[in-house]
């Protein structure tokens, strides 16, 4: 199989397990599904986690969180009340895990079609106004809107064909 991020391949899968983790786990409507674009730089939300792939995929996953969205996730995600004073940390923890959660459910696609792939820790990055492609990489977007705001999905990768 070949893929290239702008034709979708890359990113429906991603797509596909946040949508059944928002809805089947955390019992979140997914409103509306956005359509790809492809894109040099992206803007960026609240919480941004970024996770780098190398490998037979080379490049970088990105998940942006509306702030209500985030909270809505972190407020089902975390088991009781989330005091005040602990409240920026969990829910940027809960952003980084939930990021690191989808991407590893994920790799096996890649991996059933050859492209084994490593993925690092997230990172997290807190009210970023926008990232910019920097190795000329291709990048796919979506948006997935759901009852409570928006999530940006990316991946920018190389080309890759075998």
């Amino acid at each position: 199989m070949q893929y290239k991020t702008c034709e979708n391949t890359l990113l429906n899968p991603i797509v596909e397990r946040i949508n059944s983790f928002l809805t089947d786990d955390l019992l979140i409507e997914v409103s509306e599904e956005g359509s790809d674009e492809c894109m040099h730089s992206m803007a960026l939300s609240f919480h941004t986690s970024i996770i780098a792939l190398c490998g037979g995929v080379n490049g970088w996953f990105i998940m942006s969180y509306d702030e209500t969205i985030l909270n809505a996730i972190a407020n089902k995600f975390v088991y009781g009340k989330i005091e005040e004073n602990e409240k920026e940390d969990m829910i940027a923890s809960v952003a980084d895990e939930v990021t690191n959660i989808i991407i590893g459910n994920v790799l096996s696609y890649f991996v059933k079609d050859g492209l084994e792939t490593k993925i690092t820790p997230p990172i997290g990055i807190l009210n970023a106004e926008e990232i910019s492609n920097i190795k000329q990489r291709e990048t796919i977007a979506r948006i997935v809107k759901t009852e409570y705001g928006k999530i940006f999905v990316a991946i920018s990768a190389d080309e890759i064909s075998f």
